[in-house]
């Protein structure tokens, strides 16, 4: 998945599109996990698991298509060999430095800690506590899907991310700060 959302940044040409981009992406991921699981559960129920993994397999080659026909420009290479170790110190010293981003990863690591949970635990919720069976996943699975749809349309949609001038004070003084680091960091 890590690939897939990084091609993303790739294909954009115009780098103010690169938001809207993002959010149609997710809402692709997000349709296949509000259709697949509930057309999957009524399959399983009505004609078995192999249905499912034809259906699968017969999607395969219009991906494999799809791909192929993708056309990006060129990635240009430096000629200077990155100091891996080096830039990724330099990473993780920004990130703990600045405030705004700091407070995103601690955000995303919790949601993505807790959060991991409700996945594996959904099947046992469909089958025990509300007594239903592979189609009752798959709805469960496609309300999921369909919340996160709908924050995906919601995010496409907007023009623009209207920040609080306190919030838009501190996101300049952190890039600022985060420049100095790494001009210092050049210089040793």
């Amino acid at each position: 998945m890590t690939a897939r959302q990084s091609f993303v940044v790739e294909m954009v040409e115009n780098r103010e599109d690169l938001g809207n981009a993002i959010a149609l992406n997710s809402s692709m991921f997000n349709s296949a996990r509000l259709i697949g699981p509930s057309v999957a559960g009524l399959l399983i129920a009505n004609g078995g698991e192999w249905v499912c993994f034809l259906l699968n397999g017969i999607s395969y080659p219009a991906v494999i298509v799809a791909l192929l026909a993708m056309r990006t420009a060129p990635r240009k290479i430096s000629g200077k060999t990155p100091a891996i170790l080096r830039e990724l110190r330099d990473g993780f010293s920004y990130a703990y430095h600045s405030p705004t981003i700091r407070s995103l990863l601690v955000l995303l690591a919790t949601v993505s800690l807790t959060g991991v949970s409700y996945a594996v635990l959904l099947p046992v919720f469909a089958r025990e506590v509300l007594h239903g069976a592979s189609h009752t996943y798959g709805f469960l699975v496609g309300a999921s899907g369909l919340g996160a749809l709908t924050g995906a349309y919601y995010l496409a949609s907007r023009s623009g991310v209207l920040i609080s001038s306190h919030a838009s004070h501190r996101i300049r003084n952190d890039r600022t700060n985060g420049i100095k680091q790494h001009a210092s960091a050049d210089h040793r």
